[in-house]
C-alpha cells in the first residue's frame, strides 16, 4: 500500500509542478495581427531593360512611366561610323532643366563598328527623360542602344 501512495503522490506532485510552470509563462496569443509591409528597393523584384535600334539616328530616348522610379545600373550601345572613331556613348537623365550624365568610352569592335558600355547608378523619377547618344566627329550610320536596371514603385 505504501508503494501505491508514493506513486499517487508522485503523480499528483508532477501535475502540480506542471500547473505551476504553466502559470509562470504567458499564454499563447490566439489572435493574429496583419502588418502591411512594402518591398521598396529589391533589385530583383522589378527589373527593366529598354532597347532602341535605329538605322540612321545616333540617339534614343525613353520616358519613365508614372508611379515608377528607374534605378539605371547599366547602359551601352553599338554604332557604325563612316570609318572614323566613336568617342563615347552618353546617358542623360533629364527632369526639367536638371540633367545627370554618365559616359561609356567607346572601343573599336571591328572595321567601322564601335561599341561602348558602362556600369552606373542613376536615379530617374517619373516623367524623367532618358537619352542615349553616340558621340563622334564622324557621321554615324546607325546605332543600337540598351539601358537596364530596376524600377521602384513610388507612392
Amino acid at each position: 500500500m505504501n508503494g501505491i501512495v508514493k506513486t499517487f503522490s508522485f503523480g499528483v506532485g508532477g501535475v502540480v509542478a506542471l500547473l505551476a510552470v504553466g502559470m509562470m509563462f504567458p499564454r499563447a496569443a490566439h489572435a493574429l495581427v496583419a502588418t502591411l509591409i512594402q518591398n521598396v528597393d529589391e533589385p530583383g523584384r522589378n527589373p527593366f531593360a529598354l532597347q532602341a535600334v535605329f538605322s540612321s539616328n545616333a540617339y534614343a530616348s525613353f520616358q519613365v512611366p508614372a508611379g515608377k522610379r528607374y534605378v539605371i545600373e547599366e547602359f551601352g550601345g553599338y554604332c557604325q561610323t563612316d570609318g572614323s572613331s566613336l568617342t563615347s556613348i552618353t546617358l542623360d537623365a533629364q527632369t526639367g532643366t536638371n540633367i545627370t550624365r554618365a559616359y561609356a568610352w567607346a572601343f573599336l569592335f571591328s572595321g567601322a563598328d564601335w561599341a561602348a558600355s558602362a556600369v552606373t547608378r542613376q536615379y530617374a523619377d517619373q516623367s524623367t527623360l532618358i537619352y542615349l547618344q553616340g558621340n563622334s566627329a564622324a557621321t554615324l550610320a546607325g546605332c543600337s542602344f540598351t539601358v537596364s536596371g530596376y524600377s521602384v514603385n513610388t507612392p
